[in-house]
This record gives structure tokens, sequence and C-alpha cells, in this order.
């Protein structure tokens, strides 16, 4: 049985007002996790709906993040470990409106919870017709060169710029892949590449148990690790988050000891401010179609599908078939 888009989307929304949300920050969260599942991105998907139920009864949520500072096109937020996506909206809302004032806005966003896919935030700043960039730090996932011990994250981050159709957007964690793609195959039993992960020995494995007790690979090796270290700076050493091995918690962690307050930073462009917004399209237009007429495209552009199996959904226990 497959259950269309339309009708996730909507019975989710409607167990997110049951449960407190305002209809925006509801309409907002579901878009977040099911833009996930689109992209086939199941790790960053619906599956954490019940996390943030727990989350909206909990001492944690807050509707709205407290202004830190606020000077001219910088913002400092506090997320106090509450619904990751809907503060991060609350950014996003501050940077574009500062943007179109200042031409540039850097938000930070400290003690934040997870934001779960960045894309979907970086493909809401371009469909504003300006450009966007996010990252995030996480709980220790990756190892430095010459070390077996985990010290920062996968360190996400994600870009997003405008053309005059679909916006480019970029999003990729700075690992070889998601801890929570892991977990999946972890789950189906199944092997996983041998570039993904090492053990607690420091050894290639295809062994998705082994792989979770050690390390996960960097992207492109050092680099990797040179480019989480540049994302949990940005994130939390500047916004007054836990850094590296402080962050304790990753995924909506209810327990004191595993609260998140890890961090993120967002920026974003006016494009107007520095060029005219339809020549930046038709310059946009341009590059596409010159990787696109070399037999090219740009990874993590487009959504994928609309379908989900209704087994998927109920397995994760929110309950798609309740009554309200």
């Amino acid at each position: 049985m497959k259950v269309s888009y339309n009708e996730v989307k909507e019975r989710l929304i409607k167990k997110f007002i049951a449960s407190g949300l305002a209809w925006d920050d509801a309409n907002w969260v579901t878009d977040v996790l099911i833009s996930s599942e689109q992209r086939g991105d199941k790790s960053h998907g619906i599956k954490y709906a019940k996390n943030i139920f727990d989350v909206i009864n909990s001492e944690c949520y807050i509707a709205q993040a407290p202004i830190i500072h606020d000077e001219r096109s910088i913002t400092i937020l506090d997320g106090q470990n509450s619904i990751g996506p809907i503060v991060a909206k609350q950014a996003i809302d501050i940077a574009i409106k500062k943007a179109k004032k200042y031409g540039t806005a850097a938000i930070s966003l400290r003690s934040s919870n997870h934001l779960f896919s960045l894309s979907h935030y970086v493909r809401y700043i371009a469909n504003n017709n300006m450009i966007g960039f996010i990252c995030s730090s996480s709980s220790p996932a990756m190892a430095a060169p010459n070390s077996l011990n985990a010290t920062i994250g996968t360190n996400p981050f994600a870009f997003g710029a405008p053309s005059s159709k679909d916006p480019i957007v970029i999003d990729m964690s700075s690992t070889n892949v998601a801890r929570g793609k892991i977990k999946e195959y972890k789950d189906a039993e199944l092997d996983i590449p041998v570039s993904w992960a090492l053990d607690e020995y420091g050894n290639p494995t295809t062994c998705a148990i082994e792989a979770l007790k050690g390390t996960l690979s960097p992207l492109g090796g050092y680099k990797g690790f040179a480019l989480g270290c540049m994302i949990d700076i940005f994130s939390s050493v500047l916004s007054g988050s836990a850094f590296s091995t402080q962050i304790t918690g990753t995924s909506l962690h209810m327990e004191e000891a595993d609260v998140n307050k890890k961090g993120d930073f967002l920026f974003v462009l006016d494009i107007s401010k520095f060029i005219q917004l339809s020549e930046f399209k038709i310059r946009m237009d341009e590059f596409i179609h010159i990787i696109e007429s070399n037999g090219g495209y740009i990874p993590g552009t487009n959504y994928i599908n609309n379908q989900f199996t209704d087994i998927e959904i109920l397995n994760y226990g929110w309950g798609l078939n309740d009554e309200y």
C-alpha cells in the first residue's frame, strides 16, 4: 500500500497541532522531515516525529528562541535545546530580513538541537531569491589523523542558490556518510561499503555494528576532518555552544546528560545587492547548462519521489491512522 505525500503531511501536521504546535510551526517541521523522505534520506526523516512529540511535551520546548545579541547584520539566538527546525526557521527569517537591509546576514544559533536535513533550509532561502549557507556541529563521530578517538562530529553543511528553474542545493556531511545511514544498515542487517567507517581499532570495516563502535571515515581523507573542524568552529566555538567532545547528545535525547547544546551557523546573501537578480539567474542557468550539456549533473539538487509505504510510517510509532 502506498501513502501519498499529501496524506502523510496532512496527518502529521494534525498530530503536531494536537500536541501543541502552532499551525505554521507544525507545517514547517513536517516539511523538514518529509523533504528528507522525498530525497530518499530516511535517516533524517519522519521517524523523528515521535522524538519531536516528546520535546513538545517536555520542559525543553520553546516557541521562540531568545535573542542573545542583535547588532546590524549579526544576531545570536539561544535554541535552549528545543525543536531544532522551529528555532532554525526563526533564525532564517531574521537573516533574510537583515540581508535585504544590509546585503548579508550572519546568524549564530547557540545550544540548538537536531536540525535534520539542512537542504530544506537553504532551499527555502534560495526560493526567497537569496544565497544561503548553513552548517551544524554534532556529537563526536570522526577521528583526527593519527588518532583512534572520535573528537568531532559528522558536521554537515548545505548551500543553496536560485536559478530561473529549480535552485541548486548542495547538502553533505564532513564524513563519507551520515551516522544515521549506518544505523539503517545495521537495522536491516546489511553490510556497509568499506569506505564508510573504521572499527574501534582503526581498520576499515563492512560491519555496521563495528562501525558504530568505531569512527566514521572523513570525506576525502584528512581534508574531510579539516572541513569538519572549520564547521565546528563556525557552528559551536563562535556561538558559545558545546563543541567537539563537549557535545554529548544527538537526535533529540531527553535526558539532561545527553542534551545536545551544539551550535549552528547561518549566512544569507541578498543577490540583488551584488548583481541584478535577473542577470544572476541567467548566469546560473548557463552554469547549469554547461554541466548538463557535458553529461553531468549537480548532486543533491532535486527531490527523488513523493511516495512512502504504509508499513514504513507505522513502524515509526506516531500513528498514521489515528483519528483526530
